[in-house]
This record gives structure tokens, C-alpha cells and sequence, in this order.
């Protein structure tokens, strides 16, 4: 009798912690399972965006190419931003000037273009654009 007892006291105790451990395994795991889906499912969206971005910047790069020779634009460009962050430095005969792109018109001064600029944070640092075939190829577009 004693033995019975025994045996079903444990038994009663080995149910109600498996019991327990499923409700608080059943617990965690709906909270983080509804995490997850939510992260998956902000992933994807994003993931959506991004792609479509990619084509429609892979669209306007071969409507550049079309229209644009690309190849003479970045000789344009080295002569313009020759001694510019990214560009080598210039040759005696070609002087290129710098210009903020979002403030002033392209223009000609002396004969030479004018570098095109990126505004920064700071508007005394002004960083010459990539050549558009360069650009494009690091994109491989």
C-alpha cells in the first residue's frame, strides 16, 4: 500500500511538471513565435521594396545608357573634378573648378567645367559626385 502511494504521488508530481513545463514552454514560445513572424514579415516587405528599387534603378541606368555615352561623360567628369576626393590629381593643362551642385547652375568657367558637388552636413565639405559609368559598374547594372 505504502508503495502504491508512493508511486502515485510521484507519478501525480512527474504529470503536474511536465504540465507545467508545457504551458510555460507553450508560453514562451507563442511570444517569441509572434516576434519572429513579425520581424519575418518586416523582412520581406522590406526585402520587397528594396528589390523593386533595384529594377527601377536598373531601368533608368539602361535609359543612361541609351541616351548618354557614359564613356565620354566620366572623361568629362575626370577633366572637371581632376584634384577632387576620388579623382587624380590634375595635369598641368587641365584645371577644373568645384561647384555645390544644390545651390548654383552648372557653368563654364574659363573654357573648363565645373566638377559637380554633393552637399554635406557641413557646407564648408563638398564631395565630387562618381562618374556615372564608374557608378554604374560598381552597381553592376
Amino acid at each position: 500500500m505504502a508503495y502504491n502511494f508512493a508511486y502515485q504521488e510521484g507519478s501525480s508530481s512527474l504529470v503536474k511538471g511536465i504540465e507545467n513545463f508545457d504551458d510555460k514552454r507553450t508560453t514562451m514560445c507563442s511570444s517569441l513565435y509572434s516576434e519572429s513572424a513579425t520581424k519575418q514579415n518586416n523582412d520581406m516587405l522590406q526585402i520587397d521594396s528594396l528589390s523593386k528599387s533595384l529594377e527601377a534603378t536598373g531601368i533608368h541606368m539602361v535609359r543612361l545608357d541609351r541616351c548618354l555615352d557614359t564613356d565620354r561623360l566620366d572623361a568629362l567628369f575626370r577633366q572637371a573634378c581632376c584634384g577632387q576626393m576620388g579623382y587624380e590629381e590634375c595635369s598641368d593643362s587641365v584645371i577644373g573648378g568645384a561647384i555645390n551642385m544644390t545651390t548654383t547652375n552648372i557653368t563654364n568657367v574659363n573654357g573648363r567645367y565645373i566638377c559637380p558637388m554633393k552637399s554635406t552636413v557641413d557646407p564648408d565639405i563638398l564631395i565630387p559626385y562618381t562618374e556615372p559609368g564608374k557608378y554604374k559598374r560598381s552597381q553592376n547594372i
